[in-house]
């Protein structure tokens, strides 16, 4: 191939967005604390549906439609049903598939934006994930229980002070 060949591929590639494509996911896997402290919103979910959708020009995104199983963490209160990722990997795209089960931290604008970093199938055969997955059901449990004892004692106060008041 001649230098004027590739330079006119280079040119053409350029123009299709192709540069946008392949640059670089260059993520570090946080760990249970992270992602707890940091997120929004946590669910389990599984994957319905999946399609191509065109974003910008020469860009595609990957949408999955999903059903929440379980949700370990959320400060929004509006539930997702619908999530987007890049369409490919090492652009951090989350490689989304149709029935597999999926740990979800969303992210974004709209709070529907998922990446392989921070999202996850489960049951991969990941160990470090599989710990992750694991603590992160530990501290929603250990959350849930503090509430309900703060809500015993916020009870047994107002039942001790309108006890008092008779």
């Amino acid at each position: 191939m001649s230098w004027t060949n590739a330079f006119a591929g280079a040119v053409v590639a350029l123009g299709l967005g192709v540069s946008a494509a392949a640059q670089a996911c260059s993520c570090i896997r946080p760990d249970a604390a992270t992602i707890f402290r940091e997120a929004d919103s946590i669910v389990i979910a599984r994957v319905k549906a999946v399609h191509y959708q065109p974003a910008w020009i020469g860009e595609a995104r990957v949408v999955g439609d999903i059903e929440v199983l379980d949700t370990l963490k959320t400060t929004t209160g509006t539930p997702i049903t619908r999530i987007w990722t890049e369409p490919e990997t090492p652009a951090c795209g989350l490689p989304l598939q149709a029935g597999l089960v999926y740990l979800l931290v969303p992210t974004g604008v709209d709070g529907d934006q998922v990446d392989h970093c921070w999202s996850w199938a489960l049951g991969s055969g990941d160990k470090q994930r599989a710990a992750v997955t694991k603590a992160l059901f530990a501290r929603r449990n250990e959350r849930e229980r503090a509430r309900a004892l703060r809500g015993k004692a916020i009870a047994g106060a107002v039942a001790a002070s309108g006890g008092a008041s008779r």
